[in-house]
């Protein structure tokens, strides 16, 4: 059988083999077919969760606070008041930070710019912070007058900045 041995005592009964693989071998498929499963399935958590949601204001949003949207808190920012407790929807031209962060950046002649890397608060118009592919730190205003396409859905970001202002950073 499995172990030749001269003495036939020792040996495993076939039954007893059978008995141990079988059940270990129908818990593994199972349990591969669950992580298969997992695998293909939507990302229901992080940023990619909750993109199009609707959450609700956990501290008032004036201009900037936080959302709870599916049991996490996420920073967002609003042009209007938004009272506690009040369900936030974002409006057509507005995003929440999570959004525009991993956004590529492209000037509008299409030449990549770099990656968002963050949303610098300052009190005034925020300000896109731009991984640049040489390693440099991008500062843009995110001002219409700059920013003139935003593509959540493409994570692309095109801008026209004023002769000088990548320069300046």
């Amino acid at each position: 059988m499995l172990i030749d041995i001269s003495n036939p005592d020792l040996r495993l009964p076939l039954a007893l083999v059978l008995a141990v693989v079988i059940p270990f071998g129908v818990i593994f498929a199972i349990i591969l077919r669950i992580a298969i499963r997992a695998r293909r399935s939507k990302v229901l958590t992080g940023t990619s969760g909750i993109i199009g949601l609707i959450g609700r204001a956990h501290t008032a949003i004036a201009p900037q606070g936080t959302i709870f949207v599916r049991g996490e808190l996420w920073r967002a920012r609003s042009q209007m008041s938004i009272a506690e407790g009040e369900r936030v929807p974002p409006a057509e031209d507005e995003y929440y930070d999570f959004e525009l962060e991993g956004c590529s950046v492209q000037l509008a002649n299409g030449e990549n710019v770099g990656r968002v890397q963050r949303i610098l608060k300052t009190g005034g118009a925020e300000i896109l912070v731009i991984a640049a592919p040489n390693g440099a730190e991008l500062l843009v205003p995110l001002a219409e007058s700059i920013v003139i396409e935003i593509d959540i859905a493409g994570k692309r970001i095109v801008i026209d900045p004023p002769e000088g202002l990548l320069e300046l950073s």
